[in-house]
């Protein structure tokens, strides 16, 4: 057998073996330059770290089932006992995403791509200076830098008073989620000076969002960063218990933070304390500043909660409907208004849902959960292999924010997805149109590969005679 029937037998067999059997087939069948997928098994998911970090489902389950948990210690009395129906809702999305994360996992796990690792060399910036010289434009066009303007001059001047270039900012901003989330993923394949000029560049977009006092943008690219980060790190009991201390230390300081805004000392928790009416449930042992964290973690669902106690939904469709749209659209309806009534004027979030009860009830709340899956499946299905680990990690943020805000309504997360869907468009082949077999080719449609293994026999049977 000649060399130009083996590749061409290396070729038919990849196309035929199961998806499950690919990591089975011979090194001599990949082409040069050209790298199978592999059969990942559970001895490289733990040396490699684990793609559930990257798994927005899974990402919904854990993340809903702490904050009902908090929720349940009802260590603030301001905020009732949840609903019934509310109960049964994240109840049943919560193991539904479950469901459907396990068959994620399975795709995740063991139809991956070998990432070659990438070289050394420093990566170019000519990306990341559009970028910030962007930002620049917009400050000169509208003669304001929020951050300067607010905490500086003390103007007043916040980000939502910043109109931006009409349309340019839109996607200027949504380009820097994506471009900050792809540096976040580029940075965990280079080492050395590669490496930190990949950092340099992911921190120099996020100062853009501090400039704009973006804290929503801020926080979903160190969120998404670290997704991508976990699912590529080694876990070990010592770097689980340093991670688990890091975010005590973390949740302190965050305690201490809020009380001296407030203006207290660090060590003053009398204001959080009457805010949120602890409850004698509350441990002792705990320090106070630990309770900044417990309302900003339970409030949002504490609001939804009164929402659907004591306000009847208002049964409109066309508010519904565009209440799942980006808000640069939904900005532009003079009739939508997506407010919602608090218990408490200082924590201003209701969750994602909160808008969608409004408008239709419990209807409502299961088509914007049933959004969000459709969501998750575009990030899975609509974007290149080399950027699968951003549309994911982009989908994960979306997911963790729902808690907060209805993130599929704010476009500087979820229209960033767009990016690697249209290089997944662009990238798309498109088929061309059949041709017509020659009358003597056989009608398997593998002609080569069945005329060459007929023209080998009868030369054998040649042989024999």
């Amino acid at each position: 057998m000649n060399r130009g029937h083996c590749v061409e037998m290396c070729t038919f067999t990849a196309s035929r073996v199961p998806t499950d059997h690919i990591g089975e087939l011979p090194a001599s069948c990949s082409r040069k330059g050209e790298t199978l997928p592999t059969k990942r098994t559970k001895q490289d998911a733990l040396a490699h770290g684990s793609m559930a970090f990257l798994n927005p489902l899974y990402i919904y389950s854990v993340f809903w089932t702490v904050v009902l948990l908090l929720y349940s210690l009802g260590w603030s009395t301001i905020y009732e006992p949840l609903q019934p129906g509310l109960l049964v809702f994240f109840s049943v999305t919560i193991v539904l995403s479950a469901m459907l994360g396990l068959i994620l996992q399975n795709r995740l796990n063991f139809h991956r791509i070998k990432e070659p690792r990438i070289d050394e060399t420093k990566p170019s910036n000519t990306v990341t200076r559009i970028i910030v010289a962007g930002y620049f434009a917009e400050f000169l066009y509208v003669g304001h830098v929020p951050l300067i303007d607010d905490l500086i001059l003390h103007s007043g001047y916040k980000y939502g008073h910043f109109p931006g270039i009409p349309v340019f900012d839109v996607l200027l901003v949504t380009f820097s989620v994506f471009y900050a989330v792809y540096l976040a993923y580029q940075s965990t394949r280079a080492a050395g000076r590669r490496w930190r000029a990949l950092v340099l560049q992911f921190f120099v977009i996020e100062s853009m969002f501090i400039l704009l006092l973006n804290r929503e943008a801020f926080v979903l690219c160190l969120l998404m960063a670290t997704f991508i980060l976990l699912s590529t790190t080694k876990l070990t009991g010592r770097r689980i218990m340093a991670t688990c201390l890091f975010a005590f230390v973390v949740m302190y300081l965050f305690g201490c933070i809020g009380n001296m805004r407030e203006g207290f000392s660090y060590s003053d928790n009398s204001y959080i304390i009457e805010l949120s009416n602890v409850s004698t449930s509350y441990p002792h042992w705990l320090p106070g500043q630990f309770l900044w964290t417990y309302m900003y973690l339970v409030s949002p669902l504490g609001n939804l909660n009164a929402l659907v106690a004591h306000m009847a939904p208002t049964s409109d469709l066309s508010s519904m409907t565009v209440n799942l749209l980006p808000d640069f659209i939904s900005k532009k309806m003079a009739f939508f208004n997506p407010s919602t009534p608090l218990v408490s004027g200082y924590f201003t979030v209701s969750t994602g849902y909160a808008s969608a009860w409004k408008f239709n009830g419990y209807m409502a709340l299961y088509l914007t959960y049933g959004a969000l899956l459709l969501f998750v499946l575009v990030a899975i299905r609509a974007t290149r292999a080399s950027l699968e680990k951003v549309s994911l990690a982009i989908a994960c943020g979306v997911v963790v924010f729902m808690v907060y805000t209805n993130a599929l309504a704010y476009s500087g997360v979820s229209f960033a997805l767009a990016y690697p869907a249209l290089a997944f468009a662009l990238a798309f082949p498109v088929p061309r149109s059949p041709r017509l077999a020659p009358s003597s080719a056989p009608e398997s449609g593998y002609p080569s590969l069945h005329s060459g293994q007929g023209s080998e026999t009868s030369s054998r049977a040649r042989m024999t005679r």
